[in-house]
């Protein structure tokens, strides 16, 4: 049943016409018990209030057995922001709860479910951005609930956040919950803004969900902008593939030789380091490399040399554990296979596909996004996921090196509007 027959549907919940007018009002009913979604909540939950004594008795059994998630997410909703405080009790009885994991903590506490709140969220890592996020008017029913409860543990919601957030340093977790909280309170313009901080895989869902509000930004450039990511993202389909895992792993010891690099070799000097690599064995020149990452020490012409080294361990902990390059992203071979080739082959790939997911716009510099835009213009017309996701990067990226000014306030508006999660 499509929108308009529902609305088309529960508005015969109120026909009065004599003798057919009871058969009429519960075949209404019955269609909208059939269909059983979210957008016939509204209709139930209104026919309550029906003069029909027989409405109202089928109206309540099919609101008791609600088994559509969507569905049950709408009547929740209803009672967390007050409009179905009527039909609490009932929600309540049937033991519904929302599927979102912010929504149902909001939930559990407004409707004096104290016990299965902290069980969910004790140190309050998903109510506290909800809460931040919400209307004066739900912060307000949280509080009177808290106060309510007289629990001293719900105090915590207010006490100090430990970790502010910052745009940039946005993890994919916290963006993700950025997202979905600004999806369910429609803030469309706070989407926009989220694009340019957000990993890849969270940024296409904020694609989606914009396309899905059908919003359209202030501004040509915006509006063209907006345009060109929906266009990419389409090319992907309705779910963008995932990349595979590999047969093999970089395992333990290799991990350790990394770890190493990071806290103990970081403090060797430069050239020692070098040496390593130059003429170490296999541990020391990718602990050797680890720690020159740390530093921060590569250099222009490293690039070529680390691809190529004569050790394919130190081969694959380049890619592993450096920023990703571009202009290997689209190549058949990034590295050298010349040894280890079925380990390079393998794991490769992989270590690039998952260093891509984890870019953000704001973090690329003019020199990766020219080498990025080359590598996307070396693959040539065939379309496969790296290269629409490098190509919504690249669409980003421009445009925040265009719009300096305009992406400081977004990141402003970010901190400003919503989030501090626990750490």
């Amino acid at each position: 049943m499509k929108k308009t027959q529902v609305e088309k549907t529960g508005q015969k919940l109120q026909f009065r016409f004599p003798l057919i007018g009871q058969y009429v009002r519960l075949s209404a009913v019955k269609k909208l018990t059939d269909f059983g979604t979210a957008d016939t909540i509204s209709y139930l939950v209104e026919a309550l209030k029906s003069f029909d004594s027989k409405v109202v008795e089928a109206s309540l059994k099919t609101l008791c057995s609600l088994k559509n998630k969507d569905a049950i997410d709408t009547l929740c909703q209803g009672i967390i922001t007050g409009k179905w405080d009527e039909v609490r009790s009932l929600v309540l009885s049937a033991d519904y709860e929302p599927k979102p994991i912010g929504m149902r903590c909001m939930f559990f506490v407004i409707t004096g479910q104290v016990e299965k709140y902290l069980e969910l969220d004790f140190e309050f890592q998903y109510l506290r951005p909800e809460y931040q996020a919400a209307s004066d008017d739900i912060q307000q029913k949280v509080r009177n609930a808290i106060q309510q409860s007289n629990d001293h543990r719900l105090m915590g919601l207010f006490g100090e956040v430990r970790k502010k957030i910052v745009a940039k340093d946005l993890t994919q977790k916290e963006a993700q919950l950025m997202l979905d909280i600004y999806a369910r309170n429609k803030q469309s313009e706070e989407i926009f803004a989220l694009l340019f901080f957000a990993p890849l895989p969270v940024i296409v869902n904020a694609i989606d969900a914009l396309s899905q509000a059908k919003w359209k930004p202030y501004g040509d450039e915006r509006v063209i902008l907006l345009e060109n990511l929906v266009n990419t993202r389409k090319t992907m389909g309705n779910k963008p593939e995932t990349f595979p895992e590999p047969e093999v792993a970089l395992g333990p010891v290799f991990q350790k030789w990394i770890e190493t690099g990071r806290k103990e070799y970081a403090s060797k000097l430069e050239q020692q380091l070098r040496e390593h690599i130059n003429i170490g064995t296999p541990a020391e020149a990718v602990t050797a490399l680890s720690a020159l990452a740390t530093n921060k020490w590569f250099r222009p012409d490293d690039h070529n040399k680390f691809i190529n080294h004569p050790h394919w361990m130190v081969r694959i902990a380049y890619v592993a554990i450096g920023d990703i390059k571009p202009d290997i992203l689209f190549s058949e071979n990034p590295v050298s296979i010349e040894g280890g080739e079925y380990w390079i082959k393998n794991m490769v790939p992989s270590l690039l596909s998952k260093a891509l997911l984890q870019l953000k716009p704001v973090s690329l510099t003019p020199d990766s996004l020219n080498l990025l835009v080359e590598g996307i213009e070396n693959a040539g017309e065939s379309a496969n996921t790296i290269k629409n996701l490098a190509s919504i990067l690249v669409l980003l990226s421009g445009y925040i090196l265009r719009n300096t000014i305009v992406i400081g306030s977004y990141e402003k508006q970010i901190e400003d509007t919503l989030i501090g999660i626990d750490t």
